[in-house]
């Protein structure tokens, strides 16, 4: 049986939400985004006359358990019942199971407590799921159903893939979201600033990207790549420049973190990029050499 270590081992759930329904979704949100290896879901469902109240249960690869207050419900078009309706189809999106369980009103108020017992969860190990199974009854009252996958993940907050940041820029995205349009300002002197160094070229933007990776004798190269695909990536750090770098230098631009973010990616991609170019062994430039033959 699933928790029979409990009965030698203290109780260890981890408690996640509150009795209202924002807060719970956003806990399920975390677990997602931070990629938690979930292995089974239980949805638990308590009858409360013409409505019901929800938790879930999840279970992890790792033996954890982990449970979501009782912040949903279903039964009454409000934010509870399409709270629960985004809950379950953010879960099949990402192609969780979901099984409902019928339980009292007393376990799922012992869940709100964060006081659930190994009772309750030799109840739940033993107990069979509602059959036939009504997810979708959920989602269909919700008015929810029938939506794209799409819908469902935009209520996830923007957030820093920060195993992805190249180094150079890990101190710009600390506080990146309080002041995006400085960082992302910085970023950009910083990577010229890197070139020029890596080159001896004392260009800016679309001339020094040309200079330096551009052309029959580039000053950095990419090997592996063939010649349509390195024009490609020329044309991808003048673009980001052009489109993004000029446009913040000459207006003021309010800040928007869904947008700012997604330039911070593009940013982070050319110092990538710039970080895997190899010296060509062609010479630093000379006051008598052209950096664009």
């Amino acid at each position: 049986m699933q928790f029979e270590r409990f009965a030698k081992e203290p109780l260890a759930i981890q408690y996640l939400g509150t009795e209202y329904t924002q807060p719970c979704l956003d806990a399920l949100r975390s677990l997602i985004q931070l990629r938690v290896p979930i292995s089974q879901v239980k949805l638990l469902t308590a009858s409360e006359g013409q409505t019901n109240i929800h938790g879930f249960l999840i279970s992890t690869e790792l033996d954890e358990l982990i449970a979501i207050r009782p912040g949903f419900s279903s039964g009454y078009p409000d934010e509870g019942s399409r709270g629960l309706a985004t809950a379950i189809e953010l879960l099949r999106t990402f192609r969780f199971e979901v099984e409902e369980y019928s339980v009292s009103g007393k376990l799922l108020a012992r869940v709100k407590r964060a006081a659930l017992t190994l009772q309750d969860l030799k109840f739940l190990e033993s107990a069979n799921p509602i059959m036939p199974i009504g997810l979708d009854d959920y989602v269909y009252d919700a008015g929810l159903f029938g939506r794209p996958p799409g819908v469902f993940l935009r209520g996830f907050e923007p957030c820093i893939p920060l195993a992805l940041i190249d180094e150079r820029l890990a101190d710009l995205v600390v506080d990146f979201f309080e002041h995006s349009n400085a960082r992302l300002m910085s970023g950009y002197a910083r990577l010229e600033v890197i070139i020029k160094n890596r080159t001896g070229l004392n260009e800016s933007a679309g001339k020094l990207f040309r200079a330096a990776f551009d052309g029959t004798s580039p000053y950095l190269m990419w090997p592996e790549i063939d010649q349509g695909e390195r024009v490609g990536r020329v044309g991808l750090f003048v673009s980001v420049y052009q489109t993004y770098r000029n446009r913040r230098a000459h207006n003021e631009v309010v800040a928007n973190e869904h947008l700012d973010l997604t330039e911070l990616l593009l940013l982070n991609n050319l110092f990538v990029l710039e970080r895997s170019a190899v010296p060509s062994g062609r010479l630093f430039p000379t006051i008598h050499d052209d950096p664009f033959k």
